[in-house]
């Protein structure tokens, strides 16, 4: 779903737009077409980043979906460059693994239309569908699916392509659909990426992005649910 005018918005997207500046200087490809920072070392000189991320109406979204209080699991940046190689990677379809829901957001820095290779991905009911014919996640299946592969099963017209404007927020559960993106690019696209997973701790150990490395921004006075928030081990039994 797509949602806008959240608090701390403006100054979270103005913090990904210096932050990009210094990207394009400082920084070289992880992937032949993408680019990733990852923020929770820069958190200090951006605090709009987490107040953003934690503010109530933010989490009121992903609690509401996720049915617990949501853990913070990534703040990251990208920038996607066209490239001629054939679709790899993140660029095919494929599920997340690393929990049974997920809430991602995406935050567009700059408009995100057809030509910037926006995220794209097909619902529930008709990811469902293609799991069970395909036998998705079982030892057998593969991780990145074809797109013929996925087609074979349902209609193309199922895909839902993400194209968003500056100041729009979409969200979706990555580990419930099929999804790609950075595909088909002729020009450069700029996001920022969150994550949010549920309060099982045994799912974080498989996650990708900044885990617990966003404990040490709590300070004594932040209330009880932001530190439940950003520290995944508060719910570890000691």
């Amino acid at each position: 779903m797509k949602q806008a005018n959240m608090p701390f918005q403006g100054e979270f997207i103005k913090a990904g737009e210096e932050i990009f500046r210094r990207m394009n200087k400082n920084d070289t490809p992880q992937k032949a077409y993408m680019t990733m920072l990852n923020t929770a070392d820069v958190i200090d000189e951006f605090p709009a980043l987490l107040d953003f991320a934690t503010s109530s109406d933010m989490l009121k979204i992903a609690g509401n979906y996720l049915q617990c209080i949501p853990v913070l699991t990534e703040i990251s940046f990208y920038i996607s460059e066209p490239v001629e190689d054939d679709a790899s990677g993140s660029q095919l379809f494929h599920i997340d693994l690393e929990d049974t829901r997920v809430v991602r957001l995406i935050v567009p820095i700059e408009d995100i239309t057809s030509e910037q290779g926006p995220f794209s991905f097909i619902p529930e009911n008709a990811t469902t569908s293609v799991i069970k014919k395909l036998k998705y996640g079982s030892l057998k299946s593969t991780y990145r699916v074809k797109d013929e592969d996925i087609y074979n099963v349902i209609g193309k017209e199922h895909l839902v392509v993400g194209t968003c404007q500056k100041g729009d927020l979409l969200f979706a559960d990555t580990s419930r659909c099929f999804h790609y993106g950075s595909r088909g690019q002729t020009k450069p696209r700029k996001l920022c990426m969150l994550n949010y997973h549920s309060d099982i701790p045994e799912n974080f150990y498989q996650t990708f992005g900044i885990g617990d490395r966003l404990k040490k921004y709590i300070k004594p006075t932040d209330s009880e649910l932001r530190k439940m928030v950003l520290d995944y081990s508060y719910y570890i039994v000691k």
